[in-house]
């Protein structure tokens, strides 16, 4: 399960915006609201690097949003 909401507070921290965001993955921006609905459940293993890379994200923090349990 992905706590969406901390992924798009690490979002907006990085000063960049979902449709930003969802252009780096090579997504449409509907595209990428659409995976993080039912707790992002859709998103690949691909994507999530991606996000993390995009994001610069630590990996104390990526485990924080991406396995929340």
């Amino acid at each position: 399960m992905v706590d969406v909401n901390m992924l798009k507070v690490e979002i907006k921290r990085n000063g960049q915006g979902m449709r930003k965001v969802a252009e780096k993955l090579g997504l449409n921006p509907s595209t990428l609201y659409r995976k993080l609905l039912n707790n992002g459940e859709g998103l690949t293993i691909r994507e999530v690097e991606q996000l993390v890379d995009v994001l610069s994200l630590t990996k104390k923090k990526a485990n924080e949003i991406f396995f929340k349990c």
